[in-house]
């Protein structure tokens, strides 16, 4: 599969990338609006990758490259970088899955808050109608996603509209050990998980809680 990273020099990004490139199968590219900046993550993926016995296939380009040679885009951007960057990207998507894991987070005085939107649908608006675009990630601690053998226990929850698109994204997600995928339901359903990323925050903020997130059990 051919993954491409929107804004993958971020924590997020380079998680994905280093637990997405550990599979010989897949082609990851690394895209920012700064070509120099994705080179030279890239590198540093790589480097991670080899020395850990890994012989990765990562490529690196602008993001408007990443989008034209990519099966999935991941988009690894802040919620204001939406509509500054989706619009000028658009003519460049066909039949992608586009994954969000996007928050449309701030930080007020004491705390971090949720603007009432679902960031998903906006993503959905202003993409073409063949691009489908998926929920997920909002609960995944980057900084452990970075750690490359660091073993997870923990749900993910995706929504999204197309059953195709959201068995890729199942499949992607549970080659991550020790994270399962769960299905949310539509991506109009999204905004009940993205407002669970601002308080895992502030519980970690308030609580002896270094990196929570989430588990699902059957009592």
């Amino acid at each position: 599969m051919k993954i491409g990273l929107v804004g993958g020099t971020g924590n997020i990004g380079e998680g994905l990338a280093i637990r997405w490139a550990k599979n010989k199968e897949h082609e990851i590219f690394i895209g920012s609006r700064n070509e120099e900046k994705a080179k030279n993550k890239a590198e540093k993926y790589e480097k991670i990758l080899r020395k850990n016995g890994y012989e990765p296939k990562i490529k690196s380009g602008k993001n408007s490259y990443v989008v034209k040679n990519s099966d999935v885009v991941l988009l690894s951007i802040p919620y204001e970088c939406i509509e500054d960057m989706l619009p000028d990207l658009r003519e460049l998507f066909a039949n992608q899955i586009v994954i969000s894991p996007i928050v449309p987070m701030y930080k007020s005085k004491n705390s971090f808050e949720c603007k009432k939107i679902c960031a998903a649908e906006n993503i959905r608006d202003i993409l073409p109608n063949s691009v489908k675009v998926v929920s997920a990630f909002h609960t995944v601690p980057a900084p452990n996603l970075r750690k490359i053998d660091y073993a997870f226990d923990s749900d993910v929850v995706v929504f999204g509209d197309e059953k195709k698109a959201k068995e890729a994204v199942f499949m992607l997600i549970e080659e991550i050990k020790g994270l399962r995928a769960l299905d949310g339901g539509p991506l109009s359903l999204s905004y009940l998980c993205e407002g669970i990323t601002p308080l895992l925050l502030n519980i970690s903020m308030r609580n002896d809680v270094k990196h929570p997130t989430i588990k699902f059990v059957d009592t």
